[in-house]
């Protein structure tokens, strides 16, 4: 069973019948004292000590606490009370700052320190920006791009550089351009920019064009204010004449002189050719040295004393072909009858020759040697001619010019012959 002893009675007294005493002792300071408590053999005790706005006191076993602060019934802080906190409050640590609590005005004072930024370039593309302060320093990095590159760093400035890739002009800055391009040496013309009506002026100096005299030759010249001038001369030509040439004015006409005939011959075989020269009575005649040949172009007519043409074929483009001639000799020049052979006229009326209408003479022919045929589609053919002879002598003809087939009527005797052999 469990045994207890009385220590102490709330309101009683300590006795020393007990064994034990409780009681106080002054502290060791003036703001503390102690609580014993002591068994007849040994005293222990504990230390209550007076914190800001108290004092403690003890006397005969009793400690006595007693606030030292005003208080009145408003339990809320003053503005003073508040700020003196606070103000009490900016005693920390302070780095790249000042801060202090000015009591008299009722203020705090933020004071930063002086930082200073710098600029430096780590290459071409890149930009480093640095901020110092009393401790540390902070740095950062710009990457260039888009065409940008770092001109230049210097004190507090740094200078960056576009390599302008847009290429993208607006309206003003293409006429700024082409304005400032208009500087160049201007000879006989003024060209000048206006800038306010965007326009370019262009002002040709005056230019003058005068004509003058050269002997028989008329000289045109172009001039302009810088004092050069451009000439072009016209010579006059075969049968041309300038006159009244003045200022600015002067007249081409013909020359009236006599006629004038021209040969102009090959040394390799003597051949004469034709050229046209002009005419006292301006009948534009061509002529030769003595042939008599004579163009008029006021007719059209083509007079030719005589006319011979070389060649294999002659044409003649004419609705009808008029002769004077009595006589037209056909294969002229044929040394021998077999040469002349097939000599006679053809009329063209289809495209192949064997079927066209013709009138021949074949050499060896029957009869007299020629021959008629009528246009036969297919292939024409020959049909000999037969002549009649005439005599009035009543006898019997003898002649063989004819050729077998031929006739010869005698109207002597009314009598027709026909030869058979």
């Amino acid at each position: 069973m469990a045994s207890w002893k009385k220590v102490l009675t709330h309101g009683s007294a300590v006795s020393d019948t007990d064994g034990l005493a409780i009681g106080t002792a002054n502290g060791t300071t003036a703001a503390r004292e102690k609580i014993t408590l002591a068994d007849g053999v040994t005293t222990d005790f504990v230390e209550i000590e007076a914190g800001t706005g108290l004092t403690i006191s003890q006397a005969g076993g009793v400690i006595t606490l007693v606030n030292t602060i005003t208080q009145t019934n408003d339990t809320n802080l003053s503005q003073e009370d508040v700020e003196d906190f606070v103000g009490g409050m900016l005693d920390g640590t302070e780095t790249g700052i000042a801060v202090d609590y000015n009591d008299t005005a009722g203020n705090i004072n933020f004071v930063v320190a002086d930082q200073t930024l710098q600029a430096a370039s780590t290459g071409n593309t890149n930009l480093k920006l640095t901020m110092s302060n009393p401790t540390t320093d902070d740095d950062i990095t710009l990457t260039l791009a888009g065409g940008l590159t770092v001109d230049s760093v210097g004190a507090g400035v740094a200078t960056l550089t576009s390599a302008n890739d847009n290429t993208q002009l607006s309206q003003v800055q293409v006429e700024d351009i082409v304005g400032a391009m208009l500087d160049g040496t201007e000879t006989g013309i003024t060209v000048s920019y206006d800038a306010a009506n965007n326009n370019i002026d262009f002002v040709v100096a005056d230019q003058t064009l005068t004509s003058a005299s050269n002997s028989n030759n008329v000289i045109i010249s172009l001039s302009n204010p810088s004092g050069t001038a451009d000439t072009v001369e016209m010579v006059a030509g075969s049968n041309i004449a300038f006159s009244s040439v003045g200022a600015g004015t002067f007249t081409i006409a013909a020359e009236t002189t006599a006629a004038t005939s021209t040969a102009l011959t090959d040394t390799t075989d003597a051949t004469s050719f034709l050229v046209l020269s002009g005419s006292a009575t301006g009948d534009n005649s061509l002529h030769t040295d003595a042939s008599g040949l004579v163009y008029n172009a006021d007719t059209e007519t083509l007079t030719v004393t005589n006319l011979t043409v070389d060649g294999t074929t002659t044409t003649l483009d004419t609705a009808n072909l008029i002769v004077k001639d009595k006589v037209v000799v056909i294969a002229d020049g044929s040394t021998d009858a077999a040469a002349a052979s097939g000599a006679g006229i053809t009329v063209d009326v289809a495209s192949t020759a064997a079927d066209m209408p013709e009138f021949l003479w074949t050499n060896g022919g029957a009869l007299t040697g020629w021959s008629l045929s009528n246009y036969v589609n297919g292939g024409a053919t020959d049909h000999p001619v037969a002549i009649m002879d005439f005599s009035a002598d009543s006898n019997a003809p003898t002649d063989n010019s004819g050729g077998v087939g031929s006739f010869h009527f005698d109207s002597g005797d009314s009598k027709l012959y026909v030869r058979i052999s």
